[in-house]
C-alpha cells in the first residue's frame, strides 16, 4: 500500500506563476493527502524565491534549481551566457519565421517537447534535480514516485528512479513522442521509461490506446483532467441577458507573434463580419498573454481583450457566456491526444461550446459525444457558418443545457480513480 508519495515535476505553486502547468498535480496531490498519504512535490523553482520547502494545504513542496541562490552576502540572481542565449533564441522564435522554423525543427527532433524550445532547459534541470531526489527517496523512505511531464526531461531518469525500489508512475499530461508521430531522439527514452514504470496515466483515451499499442503493454490508463467541483459550487449560474449574445474565450492565448497551439487569426476575421451583421454580439478573450496595448487597435474595435484573471473570476465569466470557444489549431497529430484544458469548465457551465481546429479530433469528439456544442474547421467560412448556426439557436432560446450529468468530468471523480490505480500497485 502506498503511504509516502513523491511527485517530481517542472511546475508547482508557490514556485511558479504558471497555474495551468501545475493545477493537475495540485488537485491530485490534495486528493492523496485527504486520503492519508504523505505527499511531497519537488519542482523547478522558476520564481523569485530562494530554494526552500513550503507546506501548501498539507502538501510539502520543495523548490529546487531556482534563479536565485543563497550566498554569504545574501541573495544573488543566476544567469550568464546560457540564459542570455535562451532569451535570444526566444526572441528569434517570436520574430523571424524562417529561423524559427529551423530552430523548432531541430529542437523537436532532439527532444520532441510540445514547447519546442524547452527541451534543453528541461533536461538540464532534470539532471540537476535527480541526485537530490534520489537522496530524498532514500532518506525519507518514499515508496512511490510520480514523474510528471511535460516537460519530459525527468522521464529520461525513469530507470534511475525505479532502481531505488519504489513504485514508479508516469503522468503524461500531454503526449511526448506521439506529439509529432515522427522519429526523434526521444523515442528510445520514452520506450525505456514506459517499460520500467509500474503505471502510466494519460489524460485521454486516445493517447492511452496509442501508447499501449505502440509499446505492447496494458499498464497505460486514463485519468482525465476535470473541473474543480468545490469551486464551481460557489459560482452562481444566473439567467443570461437575452439582449446580448456573448461569445467568450477563457484561457491562455497569444494574439501576436507565434500563436502556439491556439491561433485565433481565422476566428478574428470571421468575428468581424459576424459582429457587423449582429451588433448585439459581445466577443471577449480573457487570459491573453500579450500586453493589451500591443494588440492591433482594429481588433479591439470588435473584440474585448483581458489578461489573466483569478480562477474564480474566470469561472464566473465562463458561466455568463452564451458561447464558449475552444481552439486547437496546430497542424500536427497532437489534436488526436489533447482535450482543451478548459473543456471541462465549459461542460460544467451548461453553456454552448464551439470547438475550432482542422485536426482537433479529441476536442471534436468530447464536444459531439456530450452534446454540448459543435465543431468546425479553422477557416473563416467554416467559423462564420458555425456562428450563424449557433446564433439562430440562441434566437430560439435553445443554447443553454444545465441538465447534463457532468459528474465524471470533475477532478474529484477522476482523481478518485487515480487513487484507486495507485492503491492497486
Amino acid at each position: 500500500m502506498v503511504s509516502n508519495l513523491l511527485i517530481i515535476t517542472e511546475s508547482m505553486m508557490p514556485f511558479t506563476s504558471n497555474w495551468g502547468a501545475c493545477q493537475r498535480i495540485y488537485h491530485y496531490a490534495k486528493k492523496m493527502v485527504s486520503e492519508g498519504i504523505l505527499v511531497t512535490v519537488i519542482c523547478h523553482n522558476t520564481s523569485d524565491r530562494v530554494d526552500s520547502s513550503e507546506n501548501i494545504e498539507g502538501i510539502t513542496v520543495i523548490g529546487h534549481g531556482g534563479r536565485k541562490t543563497s550566498t554569504a552576502s545574501g541573495v544573488r540572481p543566476s544567469g550568464g551566457f546560457k540564459a542570455d542565449l535562451r532569451k535570444k533564441l526566444q526572441a528569434i522564435d517570436r520574430n523571424v519565421k524562417v529561423v524559427s522554423k529551423i530552430v523548432r525543427s531541430t529542437y523537436r527532433f532532439l527532444y520532441s517537447e510540445p514547447n519546442a524550445l524547452s527541451g534543453r532547459t528541461s533536461k538540464n534541470w532534470a539532471n540537476s534535480v535527480i541526485p537530490f531526489a534520489l537522496d530524498y527517496i532514500s532518506k525519507e523512505q518514499v515508496d512511490a514516485v510520480i514523474l510528471s511531464g511535460p516537460t519530459f526531461g525527468l522521464f529520461y531518469h525513469a530507470e534511475e528512479v525505479k532502481a531505488t525500489g519504489v513504485k514508479l508512475i508516469l503522468d503524461f499530461r500531454d503526449p511526448w513522442v506521439s506529439w509529432y508521430e515522427k522519429p526523434t531522439l526521444a523515442n528510445s527514452a520514452e520506450r525505456k521509461a514506459i517499460e520500467c514504470a509500474d503505471l502510466v496515466v494519460t489524460t485521454t483515451e486516445t493517447l492511452t490506446e496509442a501508447l499501449n499499442k505502440k509499446y505492447k503493454t496494458d499498464k497505460c490508463q486514463t485519468v482525465m483532467n476535470g473541473y474543480d467541483k468545490e469551486l464551481w459550487s460557489t459560482i452562481e449560474l444566473l439567467e443570461h441577458d437575452p439582449s446580448k449574445f456573448v461569445i467568450s474565450y477563457v484561457g491562455n492565448i497569444k494574439i501576436n507573434g507565434q500563436p502556439g497551439f491556439r491561433d485565433s487569426t481565422c476566428f478574428m476575421s470571421a468575428a468581424k463580419k459576424f459582429k457587423e451583421r449582429h451588433p448585439e454580439t459581445i466577443i471577449q478573450f480573457v487570459g491573453v498573454k500579450d500586453d493589451i496595448d500591443d494588440i492591433n487597435p482594429k481588433l479591439k474595435e470588435y473584440v474585448e481583450f483581458r489578461n489573466t484573471v483569478p480562477v474564480a473570476e474566470s469561472l464566473e465569466i465562463t458561466a455568463k457566456a452564451d458561447v464558449l470557444l475552444m481552439f486547437h489549431t496546430a497542424l500536427d497529430p497532437s489534436g488526436k491526444y489533447i482535450i482543451c484544458g478548459k473543456a471541462f469548465d465549459c461542460l460544467r457551465s451548461g453553456n454552448y461550446v464551439l470547438s475550432i481546429g482542422d485536426l482537433a479530433y479529441a476536442n471534436k469528439e468530447i464536444v459531439e459525444r456530450t452534446g454540448c456544442g459543435m465543431h468546425c474547421d479553422n477557416n473563416e467560412d467554416a467559423i462564420l457558418t458555425a456562428l450563424e448556426t449557433i446564433y439562430a439557436k440562441w434566437k430560439e432560446g435553445d443554447l443553454i443545457d444545465r441538465t447534463r450529468d457532468t459528474e465524471m468530468y470533475s477532478r474529484d471523480y477522476q482523481n478518485t480513480e487515480f487513487l484507486r490505480l495507485i492503491r492497486a500497485l
